[in-house]
């Protein structure tokens, strides 16, 4: 039983009691909105959000009573973010047996849960945008000096497109607090499922339910045991 439930859960991607799933914003070529990607500079480095989160989920370890708040930890990451560019966010955290859930852009989560031993949808998120293809997004703009340095390191061309977005555009900038905020209770055998348009875009919704419970079905059939066995379990 252990043996299969540590399977399903790294499967799930729910083997941390807290993750977060980022994502570049690309400049759109005309949009009266616009987002900044650097190449390789991204506002928001999942190295930074990852230590956040686990700074946070080691706390609530130690102490279930200290509820770890997801807008918390999405606040605190943006505050120390130092590179320059845009990025939509997704924080999750598991405070006992209740998913919260701070959501700013058009990634995804979603929650799915047993029913007559099928896994159906019993949440999802929804997207935020200003408009076509310009989600919701943090971003860190350059400053003159950053300007500079980009000449002077021969990315000329690059500067002055900034310059001239900067001077006219409507540059896409929310904050944490622009963030959807979900709660919502999950069993030990629920699935929830953090990605950005790269995964939804592609795959619906029930494409990616079915591939679920195909999968779960498959790896707990070849990884049978006497425990498995042992009580009544939807994979057999």
């Amino acid at each position: 039983m252990q043996e299969c439930e540590h399977e399903l859960r790294r499967v799930a991607g729910l083997e941390k009691e807290s993750t977060a799933v980022l994502k570049k914003s690309l400049i759109p070529k005309e949009e009266s909105y616009v987002g900044l990607d650097f190449q390789e500079n991204t506002l928001y480095t999942t190295k930074e959000t990852e230590e956040d989160c686990s700074e946070s989920a080691k706390y609530s370890r130690k102490s279930f009573e200290q509820q770890v708040d997801p807008l918390a930890v999405l606040s605190k990451a943006y505050a120390r973010a130092k590179a320059i560019g845009s990025s939509t966010a997704s924080v999750v955290v598991l405070n006992g047996s209740t998913v919260e859930v701070a959501n700013l852009g058009d990634s995804t989560f979603l929650h799915l849960s047993l029913e007559n031993k099928q896994y159906v949808v019993a949440n999802i998120s929804k997207e935020q945008q200003h408009e076509f293809n310009v989600p919701y997004q943090l971003a860190r703009l350059p400053d003159a000096s950053y300007l500079v340095e980009m000449k002077l390191g021969g990315r000329i061309k690059e500067a002055s497109r900034l310059e001239r977005i900067l001077a006219g555009g409507k540059i896409c900038r929310d904050a944490p607090e622009s963030s959807d905020r979900y709660r919502f209770e999950v069993a030990s055998e629920d699935v929830v499922i953090l990605g950005t348009d790269g995964l939804f875009d592609n795959l619906s919704v029930e494409e990616i339910r079915k591939v679920v419970n195909l999968s779960l079905i498959h790896i707990c059939r070849c990884r049978r045991s006497t425990l498995c066995r042992s009580r009544w379990s939807p994979y057999h």
